[in-house]
């Protein structure tokens, strides 16, 4: 299926994002553009090939499609120790504007995964453009997604058989990276104070809350977003945890990523 697929820096010169911008042929072009939002971390990596996916799937449904590095990750600007909640909310942000520049299209949705997700969902809030957020098992429980990455972190170390007495760390310390990524101090602090359980308004009027885990939070995230007078749709069981393995990094999701694209496609226009 022919359509243009360019790599892109975008924003001040000083703090470009990289990115990539699937644009379909005129013909089947839609009237609206997504953005995807990554996750962070070794999911981010474990995670790309199905991104990538996900980016050819819209594109082919006639969407213009901008997926990008936030700031310390990937080929973006910015040490990993300097990223932070409060940056890639802004990047995203960013990111939406570069994408319906590039599209010359009014309207956006946002689909973002895991921690890409919960910036999807703060971007949106303030943005009166986005008319669609697909949550792909967002991190709805800042602190609880912490406690997480600490003993995945600690479950790693243990099987490397890297322990306090062969490195001379203090027993009971705080880990500064996660599994080969840097943990900084504010990125944690913001984490530790994240929900997206508060009462703020939503932005958006459309979501998709596909809770691959069963665990993060759906129903009280989807009853939330409610009461604000947003439609949600639920998909509690979408199949393939792409992020959550190094086994399962080569398989592709295609029962979620089938569920977005039919989603993001079904949405007014």
């Amino acid at each position: 299926m022919s359509h243009l697929r360019r790599p892109l820096f975008f924003g001040p010169d000083d703090t470009a994002l990289f990115g990539f911008y699937d644009a379909p042929s005129e013909h089947r072009l839609r009237d609206a553009v997504v953005v995807l939002c990554p996750p962070m971390g070794d999911e981010y990596i474990r995670s790309h090939r199905a991104f990538v996916q996900l980016a050819r799937q819209l594109c082919g449904a006639g969407f213009p499609v901008l997926r990008f590095d936030f700031s310390g990750c990937g080929d973006s600007w910015g040490e990993a120790a300097d990223a932070g909640l409060s940056r890639w909310v802004e990047d995203a942000r960013l990111a939406i504007e570069e994408a319906r520049t590039l599209s010359g299209r009014s309207r956006v949705r946002l689909v973002g995964l895991r921690l890409g997700a919960t910036v999807a969902a703060m971007a949106a809030r303030e943005r009166g453009v986005v008319d669609g957020v697909a949550l792909w098992a967002p991190v709805a429980d800042g602190r609880r997604h912490v406690l997480e990455l600490e003993r995945r972190q600690s479950e790693f170390l243990r099987f490397a058989y890297v322990t306090a007495e062969r490195t001379g760390r203090s027993p009971g310390a705080r880990d500064t990276e996660i599994l080969g990524f840097p943990f900084p101090d504010r990125l944690r602090a913001e984490l530790l104070d994240l929900s997206l359980l508060s009462p703020a308004d939503p932005g958006s009027s459309r979501f998709l809350l596909l809770d691959a885990e069963g665990g993060c939070g759906a129903e009280e995230l989807a009853a939330r977003l409610r009461v604000h007078g947003a439609t949600v749709t639920e998909d509690p069981h979408p199949g393939g945890r792409p992020w959550n393995a190094s086994r399962n990094q080569a398989l592709v999701p295609v029962e979620a990523i089938a569920r977005i694209v039919k989603w993001v496609s079904t949405g007014p226009f």
